[in-house]
């Protein structure tokens, strides 16, 4: 989950063979080997987090500034 401006993004990880992606695969993937290297990509690196709750499909961008630790 990613908390922006308020409002919490359930994000989706996918796990396939040796690497991990995030989200459902349709606008591209990127792929890491680990969770933590998808989640130090992300703390340099906006991640695109997409509305869905309104059927508006409203995007923002956002890094991870406080991500959980492992």
């Amino acid at each position: 989950m990613v908390l922006n401006q308020g409002k919490v993004y359930n994000v989706q990880k996918r796990h396939q063979g040796n690497t991990y992606h995030l989200g459902t695969g349709l606008m591209g993937i990127e792929s890491f080997p680990g969770v933590k290297e998808m989640i130090d990509h992300y703390t340099h690196t906006p991640l695109l987090l997409i509305d869905m709750e309104r059927g508006t499909g409203a995007q923002s961008q956002c890094c991870l500034l406080h991500p959980a630790t492992l």
